[in-house]
C-alpha cells in the first residue's frame, strides 16, 4: 500500500493468485513512472489473462523516448 496501490487492488491480486507475480512489475511500473491509470490498466489486463508487455520492455519503450500514449498503443 505504500507503493500507492489501492488496498481493493492488492486484494483483487491475492485473490487471483497472482500477488507474487504481479508485485514486482507494478513496482516497475511505478518507478518508470507510468500513470495510475495506466498501472490500473496494466493490472486488469494481467489479472484477466490479456496480452501485455513485460515491465522490462515497457521500461525500454519508456528510455527510448515513447510517451506513455504510444507504449499503450503497442499494448
Amino acid at each position: 500500500m505504500r507503493g500507492g496501490f489501492a488496498a481493493s487492488q492488492i486484494r483483487q491480486s491475492a485473490r487471483a493468485e497472482k500477488l507474487d507475480s504481479l508485485s514486482g512489475d507494478a513496482v516497475t511500473w511505478r518507478l518508470i513512472g507510468l500513470s495510475d491509470a495506466t498501472v490500473q490498466t496494466l493490472l486488469q489486463r494481467h489479472l484477466q489473462n490479456q496480452p501485455t508487455l513485460s515491465s522490462g520492455e515497457i521500461a525500454r519503450l519508456k528510455n527510448a523516448g515513447l510517451t506513455e500514449g504510444q507504449v499503450m498503443e503497442r499494448i
